[in-house]
């Protein structure tokens, strides 16, 4: 998964259970254009140097707000042919997907294509 993230282009990767210790040096590293994972997770050294191909962090007041982001975010890159990959809870996804889908977004052939995940 970390592999998977860092080779769709995000910059770093932070383990829930060191979020507290290793959140504020991934922000100070990221804003340094530089990459940050987590001591103690394996991924693949294939990944380094790699341009990022976009991301997008966003802080939300409630749901509604982030299907929002999600749908602008995924469908636009989706729509220009790119990946996106999702980390989120089932009733997050579902929303996406079915928003996503209300949008003319061809979400079933994005996931036939290894496009979406």
């Amino acid at each position: 998964m970390i592999r998977e993230a860092l080779s769709l282009g995000a910059l770093g990767y932070v383990n829930k259970s060191r979020a507290q210790t290793d959140l504020l040096p991934a922000l100070d590293l990221l804003l340094a254009g530089k990459r940050f994972v987590s001591s103690g997770l394996r991924f693949s050294e294939g990944t380094e140097g790699q341009a990022p191909r976009g991301q997008e962090t966003l802080f939300y007041s409630d749901d509604s707000v982030l299907t929002e982001g999600l749908t602008r975010f995924v469908g636009s890159a989706l729509s220009a042919g790119k990946a996106a990959m999702v980390w989120a809870i089932e009733s997050h996804r579902d929303r996406l997907l079915q928003r996503l889908r209300a949008g003319g977004v061809d979400i079933d052939g994005a996931i036939d294509r290894g496009l979406y995940m």
